[in-house]
């Protein structure tokens, strides 16, 4: 049975974990989420980060936070919406959720986790 809820702060290392399954060639290069990244964002923002377990194990994560993106679709980089992984541009009353990162184990993707 599959169970998404709210990120907790004891998923941060599964999450760490995750990533570095989800995405080897960035793990290599320690481009993958920090434990601080992921405490910074439970902290701003908690409603927007998720975690899937099946059968009490964290197979996958999403990571968001909501900005302002006017005009509408605006150009940027993933490092610049994002205050480089922290989220702490977060902002409540802007106008677009965006969606920072998704990650699903490689064990149970194709399984609509994701």
């Amino acid at each position: 049975m599959i169970i998404i809820r709210n990120t907790l702060p004891e998923d941060i290392p599964k999450i760490v974990k995750l990533q570095e399954d989800s995405f080897p060639y960035l793990a290599r290069y320690g481009n993958v989420w920090h434990p601080s990244e992921l405490q910074s964002h439970i902290r701003l923002f908690p409603e927007g980060q998720f975690c899937a377990e099946l059968n009490g194990a964290v197979v996958a994560s999403a990571s968001s936070l909501i900005v302002f993106l006017e005009p509408e679709y605006k150009e940027h980089t993933w490092k610049d919406i994002t205050a480089d992984g922290t989220i702490t541009n977060h902002d409540p009353m802007g106008d677009s959720l965006y969606g920072a990162d998704i990650s699903t184990h490689s064990k149970v993707r194709h399984e609509g986790i994701g």
